[in-house]
C-alpha cells in the first residue's frame, strides 16, 4: 500500500493530477480542492489510496491526510465506494463535510450532487459514530463521548491539531455538560 507519493506535476484536469516520480507518470483521480493547490507547484506530495478491484486498479491522490482521512470514512460507509467518496468530496470538501456531520446538515449534503437525502442522513449516521469514536482525551486516555467528542472531530476538521481540540473543548464544557456540539464549537473558536 502507498501512503504518499512525491514529484513534479506534469499534468493536471479538474479531477486527475500527472505526477513524475522516477520516470514514471502516476495518473491520480484527486478531488477539485487538491487540483488547484498542485497547480503552479514545482514539486509536490499527494497522501494516497490506491482501490483495488477485479477489473480496476486506480490510484486517489490527497493534498493533506484531513482529506484522505475524511474519503476513506466516506468508502468504508456501505454502498459508497472510491469513485462515489471522491465525487462527494469533489462537491463538498473535507473540511464542509466534518461541519455538516457534525451540525447534522442533511441539507447541505443532499446539495452534493449524486447524493440523496437517504444517503445524506447515513453519511452523518455513519461517520458521526465513527467520529465519536476517534475523539479521545489526550490528557488521561479517556474516551470523550457524544457532543464533545463531535466538537472535537469539527474543530480538527477546521484545522486545529488534536491536542487543541482537545483542550479547547475541555475548557469550553468544564461544569457545562449540557451544551451541543454546535454550542461547543462556536464557544471554542470565540475563545481562541
Amino acid at each position: 500500500m502507498f501512503s504518499f507519493i512525491c514529484g513534479n506535476p506534469v499534468d493536471y484536469t479538474e479531477n486527475a493530477v500527472v505526477i513524475e516520480n522516477g520516470g514514471i507518470g502516476w495518473l491520480l483521480f484527486v478531488t477539485p480542492y487538491t487540483a488547484a493547490k498542485c497547480r503552479g507547484s514545482e514539486r509536490i506530495q499527494l497522501f494516497t489510496h490506491m482501490a483495488v478491484r477485479e477489473d480496476d486498479v486506480s490510484l486517489f491522490g490527497f493534498w493533506c491526510r484531513e482529506e484522505r482521512d475524511m474519503f476513506l470514512r466516506l468508502n468504508g460507509i456501505s454502498g459508497i465506494g472510491a469513485k462515489t467518496a471522491l465525487a462527494i468530496l469533489s462537491g463538498i470538501s473535507h473540511i464542509d463535510m466534518q461541519k455538516a456531520v457534525v451540525m447534522q446538515d442533511v441539507k447541505l449534503l443532499s446539495s452534493v450532487k449524486g447524493v440523496g437525502k437517504k444517503t445524506a442522513e447515513r453519511i452523518i449516521l455513519e461517520l458521526k459514530d465513527k467520529a465519536a469514536e476517534a475523539a479521545f482525551d489526550g490528557s488521561s486516555g479517556a474516551a470523550v463521548s457524544g457532543e464533545a467528542a463531535n466538537a472535537a472531530e469539527a474543530l480538527i476538521g477546521l484545522g486545529l491539531t488534536r491536542g487543541e481540540a482537545q483542550e479547547a473543548v475541555s475548557r469550553v464544557t468544564r461544569g457545562a455538560e449540557d451544551m451541543t456540539a454546535e454550542q461547543i464549537i462556536k464557544a471554542a473558536l470565540k475563545g481562541r
